[in-house]
């Protein structure tokens, strides 16, 4: 099934267990660009199309559903860097509808990439939900 590129980050997000979470859009970017690129996550994260080189990969789509999430108040950047994104006020509500879309094995994708990028984040921001 495909997914709206907003969707597939709303889950991410939810899966990682973080109130907040310190990532750069590039970081963000390469992630998902080393995850397309891994044989489980390819049709999950086909939405995903990339240009430019494997070094610094950059995904229009993703830029722009990272934007949309921060319009429609789902994540917000507070912070004086605008560098750590958080879940925003609108997010919880979003997200049980978002998530009730995907399909068991898709979830478990999406587990499996939130588990990814916990493990390269900080200590730090670690949160109950």
């Amino acid at each position: 099934m495909q997914y709206l590129p907003e969707e597939i980050l709303i889950g991410i997000i939810d899966k990682l267990n973080r109130r907040s979470f310190p990532l750069k859009n590039y970081e963000i970017q390469n992630f998902i660009f080393k995850m397309k690129n891994q044989d489980g996550f390819k049709e999950l994260l086909s939405v995903f199309r990339f240009c430019g080189s494997p070094a610094a990969p950059y995904s229009e789509i993703l830029d722009n559903a990272l934007f949309n999430l921060q319009y429609s108040k789902k994540i917000k950047r507070g912070n004086p860097d605008l560098v750590e994104y958080e879940k925003a006020e609108l997010f919880e509500e979003y997200k049980d509808m978002v998530l009730g879309k995907f399909e068991q094995d898709d979830l478990e994708q999406i587990e499996l990439i939130a588990s990814e990028l916990s493990a390269i984040l900080p200590a730090m921001t670690l949160e109950a939900r």
